[in-house]
């Protein structure tokens, strides 16, 4: 995942959610990049053209925790989630 948003701009962290017993994929993730500019790129993208990875189409929406948004002007995360999942 992360190779894959790092064409949109740095990512600074990417994180699968996976179940806590069996640690297998909950179906969504977040990708945190250091400019707002990547954010646009890759929702856009999603939008006009589409992802796909590994042969899942998945989409990418804007995902802030309000007490960062409160707090913090400059965090950019991306909520990835796979279609079909949870």
């Amino acid at each position: 995942m992360r190779e894959y948003c790092e064409q949109f701009g740095t990512v600074v962290e990417c994180l699968i959610m996976r179940e806590k017993e069996t640690k297998k994929s909950k179906g969504y993730g977040f990708v945190i990049f250091k400019s707002d500019k990547a954010v646009k790129e890759i929702i856009n993208h999603g939008k006009t053209i589409g992802h796909k990875l590994n042969e899942k189409i998945f989409e990418c929406k804007l995902a802030i925790k309000k007490e960062i948004l409160d707090e913090e002007k400059n965090f950019n995360p991306v909520n990835i989630k796979v279609k079909g999942s949870k």
